[in-house]
């Protein structure tokens, strides 16, 4: 995010991975977008996929995963955070599906002044149509949902069924920008690259695959496609 000094500052998580983490969320500041300088501490722990957007109030609302739920916190400086009461985001829904959580929040604030928000479900599945060998012995799923404050949140569908010869069952790490033809895109990666999808309003088209990893080899599933994309 740009800060009003005119630096930056971006949030980020540590590796689950990492022997005797906490899930911290850190921050760093830049003043070129290009050298980034750690600040000391901790912006909250026992969080990971930190999502954040400015309010209308000029205050900074970071939505975050914890555990199976999307929760949030708000700030005034995006040091210090305050956790919000109460669950922004479960893995219920209404749309058929059994989700172990809801997870990887992206948000955008409307230019109607309400709230826009694509997540993840997991499904404890794996895809197997049409002979598919895919790497993950899981599925996910991109639902989405929109909100008047920020707080109390409607989930509305699907953004993207994933149970499909074109993305066979994984799309993650969704991200949300306004174009310049003034319609919202939303950006994603699965196993064979990155992929956008447009928003009319009502419902997402179907994805484009926009950036395509190495794949010298040829094999069936790149080993190290290109993931988590964020734009702006």
């Amino acid at each position: 995010m740009e800060l009003s000094d005119g630096t930056y500052r971006m949030y980020y998580g540590i590796e689950p991975e990492v022997p005797g983490n906490n899930l911290e969320i850190f921050s760093a500041t830049s003043s070129d977008g290009i050298n980034w300088e750690q600040e000391p501490g901790e912006r909250r722990t026992e969080s990971v996929f930190p999502d954040v957007v400015q309010t209308p109030e000029g205050k900074w609302r970071m939505y975050f995963q914890q555990r199976p739920s999307i929760r949030s916190a708000i700030s005034g400086n995006g040091l210090k955070w305050t956790e919000e009461s109460g669950v922004r985001i479960d893995a219920s829904n209404s749309f058929g599906f059994t989700f172990e959580n809801a997870a990887a929040p992206a948000t955008i604030l409307r230019e109607d002044g309400t709230y826009l928000m694509v997540y993840s479900g997991k499904i404890n599945e794996r895809y197997d149509e049409d002979g598919a060998k895919v790497p993950n012995n899981d599925m996910r799923i991109l639902i989405w949902a929109t909100s008047e404050d920020g707080l109390a949140w409607t989930k509305k569908g699907i953004a993207l069924d994933t149970r499909n010869p074109v993305l066979e069952g994984f799309a993650d790490g969704p991200d949300l920008v306004h174009w310049s033809d003034g319609r919202i895109r939303l950006y994603f990666w699965g196993y064979k690259g990155v992929y956008y999808s447009v928003f009319n309003g009502q419902t997402f088209s179907d994805p484009i695959r926009t950036l395509e990893p190495p794949n010298p080899k040829n094999f069936l599933y790149p080993s190290d496609p290109p993931g988590d994309p964020t734009l702006i």
